[in-house]
């Protein structure tokens, strides 16, 4: 089985064969929305940390795999509103959430699990719906979501399923038949884990082989 745990864009795999969405039952009744800054975090506000390592415990690591999808939210959210007010440039809060996102990775891949990563889509449209203090402009809002995939890329390349290139427009915004709504991607946009997936489990074929 394949696991989607993590935030609200692991819903994209819902309803399909050999996959599970975990969104309505480890995320959706939480008191802030999980992010991947704070996944190393102990005790942190939503808990999601504890509740993943938690829901581990129902898993067969030898045979189940486990696509986490973080960092949509801090993308829309939280690196503008630091870089405000911490006066730390975007680029460098990314690393650092880039940075802890991997030693959460390590800590469950350390633990013999598999680990794929489920990319963040383009910039949606919602707006300031939290109505927080610092709120990036649209065209900012989508810079920051293209370097942090630019740099998930480069960091992941071997676990990584890039979805914001196939589904972005070129202003960096989800192109119109993929959207589901104002931030999610849709139902169109499942084929490209489907395939990336398949690729992953080939060459993990492969290099068994070899060795």
């Amino acid at each position: 089985m394949i696991y989607a745990i993590g935030d609200s864009h692991t819903r994209i795999c819902e309803d399909h064969k050999g996959y599970k969405g975990m969104y309505h039952a480890l995320v959706k009744n939480l008191l802030k929305a999980p992010t991947a800054h704070n996944l190393v975090k102990e005790n942190s506000t939503n808990g999601m940390r504890e509740r993943i390592f938690d829901f581990l415990k129902q898993t067969r690591k030898s045979r189940d795999i486990l696509l986490f999808s973080f960092g949509e939210l801090d993308c829309r959210i939280h690196f503008y509103r630091q870089h405000v007010l911490q006066g730390v440039s975007i680029s460098r809060l990314i690393d650092n959430t880039i940075c802890r996102y991997s030693q959460f990775i390590d800590e469950i891949t350390e633990k013999g699990y598999t680990v794929y990563l489920l990319g963040i889509p383009p910039c949606g449209t919602q707006g300031n719906k939290f109505k927080c203090d610092y709120y990036p402009l649209p065209s900012q809002q989508a810079e920051i979501f293209k370097l942090f995939n630019d740099r998930m890329r480069q960091r992941f390349p071997d676990i990584y399923i890039d979805m914001y290139s196939p589904t972005a427009d070129k202003d960096g915004f989800i192109k119109k038949e993929y959207q589901r709504d104002d931030i999610h991607l849709n139902e169109k946009a499942f084929p490209i884990v489907a395939k990336k997936m398949e690729e992953f489990k080939n060459n993990n074929a492969k290099i068994t082989q070899n060795e």
